[in-house]
């Protein structure tokens, strides 16, 4: 009778905890179950309508979620060649509606005053630069968005 009472709460408690979503973990802290994650970065270069590389450009990568810290974007600044690369960032996905924005915040310093642009991720090429785990983690992804401002 015992050991009914037993196998019957043993049974009820882990109903429990699957309904409420307990995640089970492996030995290094990697997720067995729950939500599939993918790193990714943003790559790109930023130029005028001539080909010249724009320095202090801000790049702005916005409308995705990070997993590690909760931040939904991050900035970035080109340099000399008008190159930039944002941080790396966790999430469940690589949202087709995130936007990578570019803004002229320096006016005249570096060549003169910009119009903003931006690209969305669904117009980014994406390359896969390193793979998953076979489990939950799907690899990290390098996205490009490069941008010819126009001045305005």
């Amino acid at each position: 009778m015992k050991k009914k009472w037993y196998r019957i709460a043993n049974s009820a408690l882990s109903a429990l905890l699957v309904l409420l979503g307990f995640e089970a973990c492996t030995e290094n802290g990697t997720e067995e179950y729950g939500t599939p994650t993918v790193d990714f970065h943003v790559v790109g270069q930023v130029t005028d309508a001539e080909g010249h590389p724009i320095e202090g450009i801000r790049v702005t990568t916005r409308g995705y979620q990070n997993f590690n810290d909760g931040t939904t974007e991050q900035t970035a600044y080109t340099d000399k060649e008008g190159r930039y690369t944002t941080k790396e960032v966790r999430s469940g996905w690589i949202d087709p509606k995130m936007k990578v924005v570019f803004e002229d915040v320096d006016g005249e310093e570096n060549g003169g005053l910009f119009a903003s642009d931006s690209v969305s991720a669904g117009d980014m090429a994406k390359v896969k630069v390193r793979k998953g785990d076979g489990n939950w983690y799907e690899g990290e992804y390098e996205l490009s968005a490069n941008a010819k401002l126009k001045k305005e």
